[in-house]
C-alpha cells in the first residue's frame, strides 16, 4: 500500500480515550524499535506541546483501517496505517466471551489458560491461539488486564489491550511512514520521501483536526499513555 496523506482523509469518507494534552514523549511499545525518520530538514523551533504526542483516527474505513501519528517536539513523527477495531467482552471462570462489533464479526466464545505471561484461547472451533504479555501485568489479581500480542493467521503481528471495564482494543499495524513534521500558519506539513503535503489543522476539545481542502475534518484523539503497539513488520522480499 503506499501511502498518501489525501487517502487518509478518504477514508473518512467511507466511515472508534483522550486526555487533557497528549505525552510529549511516548513510550515504546515493548520490544519495537522506534523507526528512522527520513534526512529532511528538522524546524528551526520545536512543534507546539498542543500537537506533540500520539493520536488516533477516529474514523476508519468499513473494514476497520486507520491511521496513527506519532509527532513528537522536534519535528521527527510517523505516520501508520493499523487496523484498529474495539470489542466489548466478559471474562468468567476461564471462558473469555466477545459480542460482534461494527462491521459484522459474530460473537465468539473462547477457553482461556494461563501460563505465566502467556495465555491460551482455544474456540469452539478451530485452532488454539497463544498470545504473550507485553510489558509488566496491570493487576496481578486480574490477568488478562493488560496489552498481548500474538501472530495473526493473515501475517504479521496482533496487538490486543484489555481493559477493567470490559474493552478489548485490537491493533494491527499494515504499514509505516517516518517523517518530518512542521507547523506554519496555522498549517501542519508532513515531509517524507513518499508524500509532502500540509493542512489547516487545529486542536479543540484536546483533540487534533485536519482539514482536506474542501473543509472536511479528519479527527484524530490522543493516546493516553502514548502508543501501546508495535510497528508494521517489513515485507520479505519476493
Amino acid at each position: 500500500m503506499v501511502l498518501v496523506f489525501t487517502l487518509a482523509l478518504a477514508l473518512t469518507a467511507s466511515a472508534p480515550p483522550p486526555q487533557a494534552a497528549p505525552p510529549s514523549s511516548p513510550p515504546q511499545a515493548p520490544g519495537i524499535p522506534a523507526a528512522k525518520a527520513p534526512p529532511v530538514q528538522a524546524p528551526a523551533v520545536p512543534l507546539p506541546a498542543a500537537i506533540v504526542g500520539f493520536w488516533e483516527s477516529e474514523a476508519t474505513s468499513r473494514g476497520g483501517l486507520g491511521t496513527a501519528m506519532l509527532i513528537n517536539a522536534d519535528g521527527t513523527c510517523e505516520y501508520t496505517v493499523t487496523l484498529k477495531v474495539t470489542f466489548k467482552y466478559t471474562f468468567d471462570a476461564g471462558t473469555l466471551t466477545f459480542a460482534g462489533d461494527e462491521y459484522g464479526t459474530p460473537p465468539a466464545t473462547l477457553a482461556v489458560a494461563f501460563a505465566g505471561d502467556t495465555f491460551v484461547a482455544t474456540p469452539r472451533s478451530g485452532e488454539a491461539v497463544t498470545r504473550t504479555r507485553a510489558g509488566a501485568p496491570a493487576d496481578a489479581a486480574k490477568p488478562l488486564i493488560g496489552v498481548w500480542r500474538y501472530p495473526h493467521a493473515t501475517g504479521g503481528t496482533a496487538w490486543e489491550r484489555y481493559t477493567a471495564d470490559g474493552t478489548m482494543e485490537f491493533r494491527m499495524p499494515t504499514s509505516e511512514r517516518p517523517a518530518r513534521c512542521a507547523v506554519a500558519g496555522g498549517r501542519l506539513a508532513i515531509l517524507s520521501p513518499e508524500m509532502k503535503t500540509d493542512a489547516r489543522y487545529e486542536v479543540k476539545g484536546g483533540k487534533l483536526l485536519l482539514f482536506g481542502s474542501a473543509g472536511e475534518a479528519r479527527v484524530f484523539a490522543p493516546v493516553a499513555g502514548g502508543r501501546w503497539y508495535g510497528r508494521a513488520e517489513a515485507k520479505p522480499a519476493k
